[in-house]
């Protein structure tokens, strides 16, 4: 016995050695001389030290009092207790054969051999029996003369008689098995079938379409059930082409949310020559409307601000709604002091309408004092050569402010005359370091300097910084803010597909799911 930790099961096989030795040996060796010839064997260096401490008395010892002595001496003092425990608590899951579970209460129980804990023969035969899986036990107890002369048997033979009655259960549900799956395989083919294009889609008569309609109604419950899923490509070409999820279509200027058509009847393959097709439709409707085609809140319906400040005021109002109003109601064109105003004449023939286009607006995600992701509304303005941020937004999101090397003056694009002084330029002299990301957090812009702006018509104005250092194309004709080189429209957000992760199943787990399946069936 080498060195290591003593366990009941390593002390068993040393015996079990030492019984072969004894057996094998050309004389044979009394009682009283069997344990001093064994115990040069023993390399661990506590036993070894012990026996050879007390060798005078361990050697007159028999060998199975020997051993009694060694488990007494270097194994736990509740070691037999809890071998019991373990073999009275084994239950045989639906996963587990019956010659591996018998054998692993057979092997415990060995341990026990020579303790007063040791069960015998009939008691390990109730043991098992009763926490044999239910299936098993059903199927033994079926026939009462076949289970009074299984209990006559000897041990061993009882257990191999009971496992062959278990692998002739686990092939019988493999059967089973077999037939369910080519019975679902015909119900996935039905599907496919009901699935498919409908054979009257080409019928040119009059009353084909009211009758295709009734039959869709009728059926509608039915046929949905059928509706097969959108691949991964299906999906990517909806978002890339401005699709809904839920009714299917390319270009159908609303998103799964708010979609008013219920689904297809009939799935259509999406593919890239659909989609080219589906843009040159709607790029003929867009152009033939004469107005961009609006597909969610990408720009805000208030009063458009001229520039890209208004002018600083010497009240702050702590009611939202005041500030809303001001952002609505109370814009005044501010601009650089190179920048010379335009005026306007609505007696003018020669301008063509609109006199007024709504601002870009982006909603997006911005981090949190709290380190959370909070909203934010920004305005995109490329005529400002600068990005501004308003005070009350600093403090909400808990930005750290920095002094600018250089302070930048501003004033307004246009002074009121009836004002006995003009109004005296904005010294701006601290910033701030902002980025902000999509409201799906899958696109996060790089860090812009943005100065502290009192009286801000928004709470962020994004310009020409931030849309070049974030390669960023703005068309005001549809409208649509890009990042280049990716599919991401700040003004007209889709969420990102998710992605459809298969769950694998283990093999225990379908062999469990075999077996509950089988129990149903004998049930029936």
């Amino acid at each position: 016995m080498s060195d290591g930790v003593m366990t009941p099961g390593a002390l068993l096989d040393w015996e079990n050695a030492c019984e072969d030795f004894f057996a094998l040996s050309k004389e044979p060796i009394p009682d009283d001389k069997k344990v001093s010839k064994v115990t040069g064997g023993l390399q661990n260096p506590h036993i070894s030290l012990y026996v050879r401490n007390n060798h005078a008395c361990l050697h007159m010892l028999a060998f199975t009092d020997f051993m009694s002595e060694l488990r007494e001496t270097f194994l736990p003092k509740d070691w037999a207790k809890d071998t019991l425990r373990k073999i009275l608590a084994a239950r045989m899951t639906l996963d587990q054969s019956f010659d591996n579970f018998c054998t692993e209460i057979v092997a415990s129980n060995n341990l026990l051999d020579g303790t007063p804990l040791h069960l015998s023969k009939p008691r390990m035969k109730e043991q098992i029996y009763n926490n044999i899986t239910e299936d098993l036990r059903d199927k033994l107890e079926d026939h009462e003369t076949e289970l009074a002369a299984l209990n006559k048997l000897t041990f061993q033979k009882w257990l191999n008689a009971i496992s062959e009655a278990d692998i002739k259960m686990a092939k019988a549900i493999r059967r089973s098995m077999k037939h369910v799956t080519l019975e679902l395989e015909k119900e996935e083919k039905k599907r496919r079938n009901l699935s498919g294009p409908s054979r009257n889609a080409n019928t040119s008569s009059t009353g084909s379409t009211a009758n295709r309609r009734t039959y869709t109604q009728n059926n509608y419950n039915k046929l949905c059930n059928y509706l097969p899923a959108l691949t991964e490509e299906e999906r990517a070409l909806l978002y890339e082409n401005r699709g809904c999820y839920k009714c299917r279509r390319l270009y159908a200027e609303h998103l799964g949310g708010d979609c008013p058509n219920d689904f297809p009847d009939t799935h259509v393959l999406i593919t890239s020559a659909l989609a080219a097709t589906a843009k040159a439709e709607w790029e003929k409707r867009r152009q033939s409307k004469g107005k961009p085609v609006n597909r969610g809140p990408a720009v805000s319906s208030s009063t458009p601000a001229v520039a890209a400040i208004v002018e600083e005021s010497s009240e702050v109002s702590g009611d939202e709604n005041d500030m809303e109003e001001e952002e609505n109601s109370r814009v005044i064109a501010m601009t650089w002091l190179s920048v010379v105003a335009l005026g306007d004449s609505d007696s003018d023939d020669s301008v063509s309408p609109p006199l007024t286009v709504p601002n870009l607006y982006w909603n997006a995600n911005t981090l949190g004092c709290d380190g959370f992701f909070v909203p934010i509304k920004a305005m995109l303005d490329n005529g400002a050569h600068i990005v501004l941020i308003r005070p009350d937004a600093v403090d909400m999101l808990g930005l750290v402010r920095k002094r600018l090397r250089k302070p930048q003056m501003i004033n307004v694009a246009m002074n009121n005359e009836k004002k006995e002084k003009k109004i005296e330029p904005v010294l701006l002299s601290e910033y701030v370091s902002l980025s902000l990301s999509t409201l799906d957090n899958s696109w996060t812009s790089k860090p812009v300097i943005a100065v502290i702006a009192p009286g801000l018509c928004t709470k962020v104005l994004l310009g020409l910084p931030f849309l070049v250092h974030n390669r960023i194309v703005v068309d005001h004709e549809l409208p649509s803010a890009i990042v280049k080189d990716t599919s991401v429209d700040l003004l007209n957000f889709v969420p990102a597909p998710k992605k459809i992760l298969k769950i694998q199943k283990s093999p225990c787990r379908k062999q469990i799911e075999i077996r509950l399946l089988h129990r149903d069936l004998l049930k029936e």
